[in-house]
């Protein structure tokens, strides 16, 4: 079992967008659970109509111990469950009292076994909660425009892993494999995206993989609400090769692995 986080030190860079289409793109393949810890809720809305739908049994509620986490659990499609979050999850910081790095690890450890790969939502501008996601993940993804004020907080987000990720993973046994930084947003004839692409790869070489277009195709799949429409979309085989490259290729030899087998 493989825990990724999706994680940025600002919202509106396609960090939920990214968790949606890993988490779908491995589930053709592997067991996985997506869990929604950004309390913008932009996952959560995407599979959940309304708010009294969620009955207040979400990942919050579980960390403050109010509810079991297979309570949360929401089975999406065969091989792809999701816990939703909740709005007032900036609220974590006051309420955890014990256990602070570890809380999540700790919760969600029961049902780690059920799975193949964790994929996290965390929440951008590096709240509390995006330190229990990053004390507990094998992959980290810090998806990013191209601008040089998007590039800048990249270092802002590599030092708070480094401060807060590396030391608690040793703690709890969990090693961080790989860091990745995803373009995203990308303009592929605007000289701010061919500028920043080139700058990128300059600063960080390998640490960039794929590159993700700036498309109205996924703003629209928020609001269709079906999981299944990603395979239809452009933005697809842009996020297939960025999980095929973030997992080294284990994603390929998957898939040839089952299409011999059928």
């Amino acid at each position: 079992m493989k825990i990724i986080s999706f994680v940025s030190a600002k919202g509106g860079v396609g960090k939920s967008t990214s968790a949606l289409y890993c988490a779908y793109i491995l589930s053709k393949f592997y067991k996985v659970l997506l869990v929604d810890l950004d309390n913008q809720n932009s996952l959560t809305r995407y599979f959940i109509n309304t708010h009294k739908e969620i009955n207040n049994k979400t990942i919050l509620q579980v960390l403050l111990e109010k509810i079991s986490l297979k309570e949360t659990i929401k089975q999406v499609s065969h091989n792809l469950d999701f816990i939703p979050s909740d709005e007032f999850l900036e609220s974590l910081d006051a309420e955890l009292k014990h256990q602070r790095e570890y809380k999540l690890f700790y919760t969600l450890k029961p049902v780690m076994a059920d799975y193949d790969y964790i994929i996290i939502d965390s929440p951008p501008n590096l709240p509390v909660h995006a330190k229990l996601a990053i004390s507990m993940s094998n992959y980290i993804v810090i998806p990013t425009p191209l601008s040089d004020w998007e590039i800048d907080t990249i270092p802002i987000v590599i030092n708070y892993i480094k401060a807060y990720g590396i030391q608690n993973q040793t703690t709890i046994g969990i090693s961080l494999d790989k860091l990745s930084i995803v373009p995203t947003l990308v303009e592929n004839r605007h000289s701010i995206s061919i500028t920043g692409l080139e700058r990128l790869k300059a600063e960080y070489g390998k640490d960039v993989i794929g590159s993700i277009s700036k498309r109205e195709e996924i703003k629209q799949q928020k609001t269709y609400r079906n999981i299944e429409n990603l395979e239809k979309t452009l933005a697809y085989e842009e996020y297939l090769k960025v999980v095929e490259l973030l997992l080294d290729k284990k994603l390929s030899q998957k898939r040839k692995t089952v299409g011999a087998k059928s």
